[in-house]
Order: C-alpha cells, then structure tokens, then sequence
C-alpha cells in the first residue's frame, strides 16, 4: 500500500527522494530522533501519544 503512495507522488514530484525506512515508533526513541533532525517525516504511533509529539515538536 505504502509503494503505491510513494509511486504516485513520485510520478507528480520526479525530483523528490523517497527514503523507506524499517524504523518502528518507539516513545523512548522518538524525542531523541526529533532533537537530532532525524525523524521521519511519516511514521506510525499511536493516538495516546499526540500530545507528547506536539511538545517534543515544538521544543516545549
């Protein structure tokens, strides 16, 4: 499901690198991804930890 996304972006944005990653969500890693500028840009998590992820984003 997610090649098909990619397929379709990919053939309206030529230029714009897809880099699938094998990463899982992990709450004691993802602070430190975000810190570091290493998130990914499009990941899995659950619901319950939207307002942690919004602190974390905004540096509060």
């Amino acid at each position: 499901m997610e090649d098909d996304k990619i397929a379709r972006f990919n053939a309206v944005y030529p230029n714009v690198e897809i880099v699938k990653s094998d990463w899982h969500y992990k709450p004691e890693e993802i602070g430190i991804k975000m810190a570091a500028n290493e998130a990914p840009t499009f990941y899995n998590t659950f619901a319950t930890e939207a307002s942690f992820l919004v602190v974390k984003r905004l540096g509060g």
